[in-house]
């Protein structure tokens, strides 16, 4: 079976489930201005490069389930060297930075991928048709019991663009009411309010490990 998308439509992919074998065209070509830097004092250092630009001319799955997808993509370099690249295609995730009386909500658990016990973040996939904020407040009331009363955007990244498509969305609340226990049994072994003054030191000992947890952590240093 064949598909046609355009790179609009790529972007949203991942709340997709495709069946096995599925091929993906990609249409449309890109500007040269889309490629340049937004920061025009930059643009100025190079005005003569090329729009280094890898293309995707199909691609398909290999292995896939609810949450992820294994793909194979027929890429092509700038250089015109044309080659299999595999990588995944993987749920957007959402996490929330509560924080009160200069202390922050943090989850000790387990992640026995790693075999590694560290501080996180409430956080979760984001379910299809959800809002990145929605998902974060629900992912924290569900883990911690704590209901935010506002939740807006601190950062967002892509953790590993080269080998996933998964985005990762940080919300900050400043304000929060405790609601009831967690629904969520098996996500933490205890949940605590941490001294923001104590985070730096955290992670200078590996007390906090988690990608989406350390960018949003650290975001929240830059701004207080």
């Amino acid at each position: 079976m064949l598909r046609t998308f355009s790179r609009a439509q790529r972007s949203q992919y991942s709340s997709l489930r495709p069946s096995s074998m599925d091929v993906i065209q990609v249409s449309g070509t890109s500007s040269d201005s889309a490629c340049r830097p937004h920061n025009a004092q930059v643009a100025l250092t190079c005005p003569s490069v090329p729009c280094v630009r890898w293309t995707v001319h199909g691609e398909g799955e290999v292995w896939g389930n609810q949450w992820l997808s294994v793909r194979r993509l027929d890429v092509e370099q700038p250089d015109g060297l044309r080659f299999d690249y595999h990588a995944v295609r993987l749920k957007d995730i959402a996490a929330a930075v509560v924080t009160r009386d200069e202390h922050v909500l943090l989850m000790w658990r387990h992640r026995f991928l790693t075999d590694t016990w560290a501080w996180e973040l409430p956080m979760g996939i984001i379910e299809p048709g959800e809002s990145p904020q929605t998902a974060a407040a629900r992912e924290l009331l569900e883990e911690t019991g704590w209901q935010a009363d506002r939740l807006t955007e601190l950062i967002r990244s892509e953790p590993a663009a080269g080998i996933m498509d998964s985005r990762h969305f940080v919300y900050r609340a400043t304000a929060a009411r405790w609601v009831g226990e967690p629904t969520e049994k098996n996500e933490s072994d205890r949940i605590e309010w941490i001294p923001i003054a104590d985070l730096p030191g955290m992670i200078a000992r590996h007390e906090i490990v988690s990608g989406i947890t350390l960018i949003g952590l650290l975001q929240l240093l830059v701004q207080s």
